[in-house]
């Protein structure tokens, strides 16, 4: 196990496996942005576009992932120690990235929850002057079965077109998606939308925390191996290099009978 070969080798494999598993994560990623971002697109109204920036971050990092791991494969292939330890310092580079982008994303979630109802009240207020706000309620209130912001009562001023409902003797309309029946207004949802949409959108971001930390694992490794994957690289080179010079000066050297 003394053999700088032997090391070699075991290096390589482990860092070919680690570029491997970089490669399929930087994918992942790249389509948790995706994700993120259709889920952002359902609710965009009720969203500033600053909202949108952690999913096109996903996105570079996805990318840069996967290139960074074509490189990382390129260089075992060469057996090349510049590209381990550039790939490494990449890596490395990438790794700061992402944590400075967990970070960022859990302010930018703190900074989400407290604008969404601040714009769902605002949009509540366009329903009856704008057909994406009537979209957008339309959608928001059937999907997660809930009505109004934080209760059926937000729809009180509006005086829509939909369902009579009743609250602590006060009478007022809904609309019809504030029902799960399209014939009958029996059967109005009592919660409301706001803890609903928020929830939704903290379990989000935590799925996408919890798989930017099994990244970060891997590519903790990945630093590891690349830059001791560069080490043993150098060594089996040197050895080389000193092997071919002692060939050569042997070959070189006169025999017996040429000194006679």
């Amino acid at each position: 196990m003394k053999d700088p070969l032997c090391y070699m080798l075991i290096a390589e494999s482990t860092f070919y496996i680690l570029n491997l598993l970089n490669g399929i994560l930087g994918f992942v990623i790249f389509l948790v942005g995706v994700r993120l971002v259709a889920i952002q697109a359902s609710f965009e109204l009720f969203l500033e576009t600053d909202h949108f920036k952690p999913a096109f971050i996903l996105f570079g990092t996805g990318v840069s992932v996967s290139l960074i791991s074509v490189v990382g494969c390129l260089g075992i292939n060469k057996r090349g120690v510049a590209v381990a330890n550039v790939l490494g310092v990449f890596l490395l580079s990438l790794f700061f990235l992402e944590n400075f982008f967990v970070l960022y994303t859990l302010k930018e979630h703190g900074v989400i929850l407290a604008d969404i109802q601040s714009r769902m009240t605002e949009v509540l207020g366009n329903y009856n002057n704008l057909g994406s706000a009537q979209s957008a309620w339309t959608y928001l209130q059937r999907e997660f079965q809930c009505c109004g912001v934080t209760r059926p009562s937000d729809w009180a001023p509006m005086n829509v077109d939909g369902c009579f409902k009743q609250e602590r003797g006060f009478n007022f309309t809904v609309p019809y998606s504030c029902t799960n029946s399209t014939m009958f207004c029996d059967n109005t949802y009592k919660a409301g939308c706001l803890d609903i949409l928020e929830n939704y959108f903290s379990d989000s971001y935590s799925l996408i925390t919890c798989g930017l930390l099994a990244a970060f694992l891997v590519q903790l490794m990945g630093i590891f191996v690349a830059f001791v994957y560069a080490r043993k690289a150098y060594l089996i080179r040197k050895q080389t290099r000193r092997h071919i010079q002692d060939e050569r000066q042997r070959l070189l050297a006169p025999t017996p009978i040429e000194r006679l």
